[in-house]
């Protein structure tokens, strides 16, 4: 099977795989970070989506976060 690279902004959605490849997290913690509402998402036909814009905010909020110590 071959895996296409993600580009970013490229396209107005992402599943949870491709942010997993964007973001460099695990699986399970991008859908912890959904559950707890630190990244948001949408449902389509059943399935997770993440906006470009949804995980740029998560990113800001984690560097000024980092910032702040």
């Amino acid at each position: 099977m071959q895996t296409q690279e993600v580009q970013p902004g490229s396209q107005l959605l992402f599943t949870v795989n491709e942010t997993v490849q964007l973001l460099r997290l695990s699986r399970p913690f991008v859908y912890r970070l959904i559950q707890r509402g630190e990244l948001a998402s949408i449902k389509v036909c059943g399935s997770r989506r993440i906006t470009w814009d949804a995980m740029r905010e998560f990113v800001a909020r984690q560097v000024a976060m980092q910032a702040d110590k």
